[in-house]
C-alpha cells in the first residue's frame, strides 16, 4: 500500500572496492563498481532493481542495508542519515543464498528462538508468535521441528523471510529471490511478497535479472548498467515506451529466451 511518504533514500552513492596491498603501489585506476547512485523509495512500494552480470546491483543492495560501506555518498531512513546497518535493524537483507541463513546442525526451533531473543519484547509467546509468523510465510509450525535439509528449497527461501520478519523490518531487499525456480513456485512467491506488501505495509527492494516476474511484481524498476542508473520508471511503462536504448535491448533479450 504505497503512499508518498519517502522512506528510504541515497544520495550519490559511489563504491569502488578497497585496495589490495598489492594494488597500493599501482598506477592502474581501480574501476567504479557504482558511480553516483541516486533515488528513493516511498513506503510501502515493491521496486525493482535489474541489469545483467556485474552491472552493480547486488553491490547497491549491501551498501542499502549496510554490509558495504560506500565511498562516497549518504543514505536516508525516513530522511534521517544513516550508516552501516541501521540501529533499529528496520532495513534487512535476503540473500540469494538462503539456506545460509540456517544451521544445518540444529532443527529450525533452535534458531528461530535464537532470532526471537533479538526483538525487544522479551513477554512474547514463542508459539504464539511463530505459528502467526510462520502463518504469514505459508508455513506450518511443523518445520521448527525438522532441520534445515528436511525443508524444500522454497520452504527453505520462506523460513528465511519469516527469520527476517521476527525484526519487523520496515524496508526488505531480497536478491535474486526467483532464481532456479519454476514458474509455480514464482507465481506463489509473487502472491506472498505482494500479500506483505499489502497487509505488513511492508517495503520491498527486489534485485532480480528476471524482467517478467518484476513486471508483475513492482510499480516500478530500476535499470542499472556498469554501476550506473540507466533509468527509472513505472514498470508497465517500462516495457511499453523504453527511455533507455539499453532497456530496450534488455527487454527484446529476455523475451527472445
Amino acid at each position: 500500500m504505497r503512499n508518498d511518504k519517502n522512506i528510504l533514500e541515497l544520495k550519490n552513492v559511489s563504491y569502488s572496492p578497497p585496495k589490495t596491498s598489492l594494488a597500493i603501489n599501482s598506477p592502474a585506476q581501480i574501476d567504479l563498481i557504482l558511480n553516483n547512485i541516486n533515488f528513493s523509495v516511498n513506503e510501502g512500494e515493491i521496486l525493482g532493481i535489474t541489469g545483467e552480470s556485474g552491472s552493480g546491483k547486488t553491490t547497491l543492495g549491501k551498501i542499502i542495508c549496510g554490509l558495504i560501506e560506500p565511498t562516497s555518498g549518504e543514505k536516508f531512513f525516513c530522511r534521517q542519515k544513516f550508516e552501516g546497518f541501521h540501529p533499529d535493524k528496520v532495513v534487512q537483507f535476503l540473500f540469494q543464498n538462503y539456506s545460509a541463513s540456517h544451521d544445518p546442525l540444529q532443527k529450525n526451533r533452535n534458531s528461530f528462538t535464537e532470532i526471537l531473543s533479538l526483538v525487544k519484547n522479551k513477554n512474547t509467546n514463542f508459539e504464539t508468535f511463530s505459528k502467526e509468523l510462520l502463518g504469514k510465510v505459508n508455513l506450518n509450525e511443523n518445520v521448527l521441528d525438522l532441520y534445515p535439509h528436511e525443508l524444500s528449497g522454497g520452504q527453505q527461501q520462506r523460513l528465511a523471510l519469516a527469520k527476517i520478519l521476527v525484526l519487523k523490518p520496515k524496508v526488505t531487499l531480497l536478491d535474486e529471490p526467483f532464481a532456479s525456480q519454476d514458474v509455480t513456485a514464482q507465481f506463489e512467491l509473487i502472491n506472498l511478497l505482494l500479500g506483505l506488501n499489502q497487509n505488513e505495509n511492508l517495503t520491498i527492494i527486489c534485485i532480480s535479472h528476471d524482467l517478467i516476474v518484476l513486471r508483475n511484481l513492482c510499480l516500478r524498476i530500476l535499470v542499472m548498467r556498469n554501476g550506473q542508473i540507466e533509468e527509472i520508471s513505472n514498470s508497465k511503462e517500462l516495457f511499453v515506451n523504453p527511455k533507455s536504448e539499453y532497456t530496450k535491448y534488455l527487454i527484446e533479450s529476455f523475451l527472445e529466451r
